[in-house]
């Protein structure tokens, strides 16, 4: 989202050096949403076996995408970012020194 704004706000300045201006306008927008509070995660009801029906559901989407692997890196890369180092020992200690599972929102923000 931050990227579409700061091409479309680009796109009406016109402004001599585009790069420079771009990298302006994503640090702007990444320096107002350090300010802004965590998001708030809001975890769907899982979906049982005994439930399950040929209908489209999210859970199972996200099951067969591998998604996992995603958020697994996207936590390590948190992990590395606080200099923890980047395996699965460190990004446990990162996990752990969460303050809650919200904060994780962050990271895929």
């Amino acid at each position: 989202a931050a990227m579409s704004a700061a091409v479309q706000q680009l796109v009406k300045e016109k402004p001599p050096n585009g790069i420079l201006r771009l990298g302006e306008l994503l640090l702007e927008a990444g320096q107002a949403k350090e300010n802004e509070p965590p998001l708030k995660l809001s975890l769907p009801r899982a979906e049982n076996s005994e439930n399950s029906t040929d209908k489209w559901n999210l859970i199972g989407w996200a099951r067969g995408t591998g998604v996992h692997r995603v958020i697994a890196a996207t936590i390590l890369r948190g992990a590395a970012d606080r200099g923890l180092g980047s395996d699965s020992e460190n990004a446990l200690t990162f996990l752990r020194q969460l303050p809650d599972k919200s904060a994780l929102a962050v990271l895929f923000g």
